[in-house]
């Protein structure tokens, strides 16, 4: 059976996910809208992602050298490459 505390912390942060999704939605530029969404997300994930576990932006290189068209969240730890 589950940790009742982990699924109410998880259903609490839903909640939350959910009503500030809502409230970036109402930013009038696309961009805008995009960089308070990864707000919220980049936040999140440094709250329940452990020390050793960087949160930075940037564009993502693919094995062919070709790069993303937008600034993405990206996730890294050393030795990470």
């Amino acid at each position: 059976m589950a940790n009742t505390a982990v699924v109410d912390w998880f259903d609490r942060l839903e909640t939350v996910l959910e009503a500030e999704s809502r409230l970036s939605g109402l930013l009038a530029h696309g961009t805008t809208i995009g960089t308070a969404r990864e707000f919220v997300v980049t936040r999140i994930l440094r709250t329940i992602l452990p020390p050793a576990v960087h949160i930075g932006n940037g564009k993502v290189i693919d094995a062919n050298g070709k790069y993303s068209k937008q600034i993405d969240i990206i996730v890294y730890g050393r030795g990470f490459r």
